[in-house]
């Protein structure tokens, strides 16, 4: 059994026990604070035996914007969670963004306080769009340090959009999967993700360069068995494990 799911049955457990209880003592006290501490422990519990999914959905709602839960489903249904570190779970949230600008979101993912890690995957459409916005006010202030006599600080501000746009370019396994991708694009499909994933594998990690893989392609699972065989060649016994 994997860790993650031990975890989840564990909080259930616990939460279902304490719902009893003040569930129990509401009934004789009548204390509508009990009652309602019992409902929350019990929503809790609900959570925890659907392994988040429900609680991803109601947060979805709640923030207003749409989510993929393609790579949480596909690691659910494939009974493996394919992670950098694999006793902890890793929950890859893809989000579709409307009016809301990449950075907004992820400053306000990176406020919620999770008890697992939480990576943000920006589509290809967003994380160009990003692109374009941090070249644009890197040509502001390329315009701005020909006038200002501070070019340090304008320096340094330009460099850091360097950086951040390298890192959104690069390191986002997304867009390092789909640009390899499109380079592979002359081979069979099967070929053209063993190389895709060769050349994604070189700047992110093979936990991401799968799961870049499997946001293109889901339900195909003779794909699905050939990127088990190139990002885990001694098959998934030790992640079915866990």
């Amino acid at each position: 059994m994997r860790i993650e799911d031990i975890r989840n049955k564990q909080i259930a457990i616990a939460s279902f026990s304490l719902a009893s209880i003040l569930s129990l003592i509401s009934f004789f006290t009548l204390n509508s604070t009990l009652i309602i501490l019992s409902f929350f422990f019990l929503l809790i519990c609900v959570l925890s035996f659907n392994y988040g999914y429900v609680f991803f959905s109601l947060l979805s709602n709640f923030l207003g914007f749409e989510q993929k839960l393609t790579h949480y489903k596909l690691s659910k249904e494939r009974n493996c969670i394919i992670t950098e570190e694999p006793k902890r779970a890793t929950f890859i949230i893809e989000l579709s963004l409307k009016k809301e600008s990449p950075n907004e979101i992820k400053k306000l993912l990176e406020v919620i306080d999770f008890p697992f890690k939480l990576e943000l995957v920006l589509s290809k459409e967003n994380a160009d769009k990003l692109i374009e916005d941090l070249k644009l006010k890197r040509a502001m202030l390329e315009l701005k340090l020909q006038k200002e006599k501070d070019k340090e600080i304008i320096s340094r501000k330009i460099a850091e959009i360097d950086e951040e746009i390298n890192k959104i370019s690069s390191a986002n396994p997304l867009n390092a999967f789909f640009f390899a991708f499109v380079s592979a694009e002359g081979n069979s499909e099967n070929e053209a993700i063993a190389t895709a994933y060769e050349r994604a594998k070189s700047f992110c990690n093979a936990a991401q360069a799968i799961l870049g893989a499997s946001t293109r392609i889901i339900y195909d699972e003779e794909i699905n068995r050939a990127i088990d065989v190139a990002i885990f060649p001694s098959g998934l016994d030790e992640y079915k494990n866990l």
